[in-house]
């Protein structure tokens, strides 16, 4: 499950488009800006690019053009799909936009989710969109592979200076709180996430998420150490080299945990 912390807008939705015309790119993105929830993580001219791309982002979706000056994508699908998984996992999926009619069939055969033919009218770009909106909403209510629906995210959304980043939750090492702001800690960087803590904790999973202070939620995955500490409180030691103090209320369910 993906989700922002806007609950109720759409699921977004992440995609790459892959086209070595950039005039075709740019029409696409031109039409992708009427819908918000679509967020387009990289751009891409040929299909090493979009290999590159596709293992760096792990797109929702690839809008790709078939009859590129270096290569067909459908060849290359059929030729190089089976070496890594790149492209033969359930997602990405895969949408064609094509000016040509006549490979329908072919991408079909290799999982297409659909297929659209430029100039591409809004109308059949939404209806796309609707199926991947389907697709998510099917994988979210799977949930875990016991069957049993998660009510818990996976990815994060948030906004940075005009863009946004789509952050896996297991990447993440710890949270703290400022007001109506959390400091979201993962992988070196610190990331801004408008929401508070309740919120939050309501959409992360308790299982792995857990508070340590007032302010504070830690990835007990990202533990390697819990040292004393005179004063009754205890300190966590984070694999990413951090060193969080765990408050006296707290310490006790931290123990048991670990």
């Amino acid at each position: 499950m993906v989700k922002t912390m806007t609950h109720s807008s759409p699921l977004p939705i992440s995609a790459i488009i892959v086209d070595d015309e950039p005039l075709a790119r740019e029409g696409l993105k031109l039409r992708l800006q009427q819908h918000p929830q679509v967020i387009i993580v990289a751009e891409c001219q040929n299909m090493l690019e979009a290999e590159a791309a596709t293992k760096a982002h792990a797109p929702d979706v690839i809008f790709l053009d078939i009859e590129m000056s270096q290569t067909n994508s459908l060849d290359y699908l059929q030729s190089n799909s089976a070496q890594d998984g790149t492209f033969t996992q359930e997602r990405p999926w895969i949408i064609f936009v094509t000016g040509y009619h006549n490979y329908a069939v072919d991408a079909f055969n290799v999982n297409a989710l659909d297929y659209l033919v430029k100039p591409v009218e809004q109308s059949r770009l939404k209806k796309a969109l609707i199926k991947i909106e389907e697709r998510l909403i099917s994988l979210q209510r799977s949930g875990d592979s016991e069957g049993a629906p998660s009510p818990y995210v996976d990815k994060l959304i948030i906004k940075e200076q005009g863009s946004s980043v789509i952050l896996a939750c297991s990447k993440i090492d710890w949270i703290e709180a400022a007001g109506d702001y959390m400091g979201v800690h993962a992988e070196g960087a610190v990331h801004i996430l408008r929401t508070t803590m309740k919120e939050l904790e309501q959409d992360l999973d308790p299982k792995i998420f857990k508070r340590i202070h007032r302010s504070i939620i830690v990835n007990i995955r990202q533990i390697y150490k819990i040292s004393p500490h005179t004063s009754g409180e205890s300190f966590l030691h984070l694999k990413c080299g951090d060193k969080l103090k765990v408050s006296r209320s707290y310490k006790n369910k931290i123990r048991d945990l670990l």
